[in-house]
């Protein structure tokens, strides 16, 4: 029972320090994602936006999004974006913006490649380069970057289906992929398994006694651990009032608030990484020594138990990008 109470009071204190910093912590991607993108660093740019985007669930974020996708020649996942961007956005979005984005929209399918694609027999699922699309029949075809692509079809009692296929943008491929039938399984009896009895009374308590020592080993720790970080945690907090008390009373663009700032981020971002670790060791602690308790309360008392075991016998330039938050 007290094990259970350490995570749950973990687990308590944890989560509203994690609410109250992921809006200014998507923030920050979206401020670095927008300064990548001015530099032309888009790689580094769209991973920004998308953590971004997974903090805030804003949907203004998907139109950079997708204009980082066209930058880095990726059409497909910008027109996701896109259309993303116009389904949540709904009627928060202007009409003329709306207008926009659909001009949008159909400029960048002219810079992909259309599948239809059917199986025989039908209602196979189809994986794109190893990637599951859905099963068929399709409602709308498959849209697919220019290039070399691996399809697949796959059901149950038939053989899966192969074909390599190159596509051509603003082009529609059709493709029919035949599935052949697996032969029957065979009906011939399996050899008779031997049979052998051993102690297994032994080998419950031996690791009932090793998961239990385990498990309560890293709830100290975790309890440990989690004690000193939150002692990190009140030095950021206080910290920071004062930086930001320094922000308020300095001149704009002082240099040495600026990385002072950088330095409290990187702190905080530490402090919660550790946080993580902790609770995950914790969490993982109880798992352990649960199976270690479930383990000793199952041994039965008495002699050797009999039990058994089975063997088988042998046989670019500056971006459009939406700045506001």
């Amino acid at each position: 029972m007290k094990r259970s109470w350490i995570l749950i009071i973990a687990a308590t204190m944890l989560a509203p320090t994690a609410r109250a910093e992921a809006g200014a912590e998507a923030r920050t991607h979206f401020d670095r994602a927008l300064s990548l993108a001015d530099r032309g660093d888009y790689a580094t740019a769209i991973v920004e936006f998308e953590l971004a985007y997974a903090l805030s669930r804003s949907y203004r974020i998907l139109f950079n999004i997708a204009k980082v996708n066209l930058a880095l020649a990726r059409p497909v996942p910008a027109l996701t974006a896109l259309r993303s961007y116009l389904a949540q956005g709904g009627s928060d979005i202007a009409p003329e913006r709306q207008t926009q984005v659909r001009h949008e929209i159909e400029r960048a399918r002219m810079l992909v490649g259309a599948l239809v694609v059917s199986s025989d027999p039908p209602g196979a699922t189809i994986l794109v380069d190893g990637r599951t699309i859905g099963t068929v029949p399709f409602a709308a075809p498959i849209e697919l970057a220019p290039g070399e692509h691996d399809i697949e079809a796959r059901l149950a009692d038939f053989a899966p289906a192969h074909r390599r296929i190159s596509v051509a943008q603003a082009t529609a491929h059709e493709l029919t992929l035949a599935l052949a039938a697996l032969p029957p399984p065979s009906t011939q009896e399996a050899p008779i398994p031997a049979v052998t009895r051993h102690d297994a009374n032994g080998a419950h308590r031996t690791w009932a006694w090793i998961a239990g020592s385990v498990g309560t080993a890293a709830l100290g720790a975790g309890a440990v651990v989690w004690l000193v970080n939150d002692t990190r945690w009140r030095a950021w907090r206080d910290d920071r009032a004062q930086l930001d008390d320094a922000w308020r009373a300095a001149p704009a663009g002082d240099a040495s608030l600026t990385a002072a700032q950088t330095a409290s981020d990187d702190r905080l971002a530490s402090i919660k990484a550790w946080d993580r670790a902790t609770l995950g060791l914790m969490v993982a602690g109880g798992a352990i020594a649960t199976a270690g308790l479930v383990l000793a309360l199952t041994v039965p008392s008495g002699k050797t138990v009999p039990s058994l075991t089975i063997s088988s016998q042998p046989g670019g330039g500056r971006l459009e990008c939406i700045t506001a938050w």
